[in-house]
């Protein structure tokens, strides 16, 4: 789906690759499960598109009915979606 045809308030479902997962400590390389980090870092969010600006997809969990007002709003780095597709 190209971002740039969705409209304000269009509620859509994103799949993205988090790049902040981190695990601490110290592992030898061997012993490490990079096949959990991986699969720690699939993302899924479900929101209402508000733009895409400066690199980012900017989605608002909340929108309000009668006026169209937006809160608690997330933003999802362009280069780390999988895929994007409407909900109903």
């Amino acid at each position: 789906m190209n971002l740039k045809n969705l409209k304000l308030g269009t509620r859509i479902e994103v799949d993205w690759a988090d790049t902040t997962t981190h695990d601490s400590g110290w592992f030898a390389v061997d012993d490490y499960d990079f096949e959990m980090m991986a699969k720690a870092t699939k993302m899924q969010t479900i929101g209402y598109f508000v733009k895409v600006d400066r690199g980012l997809l900017h989605l608002s969990m909340i929108k309000r009915q009668i006026n169209d007002k937006f809160s608690f709003m997330s933003a999802i780095p362009v280069g780390c979606i999988k895929s994007v597709r409407r909900v109903k």
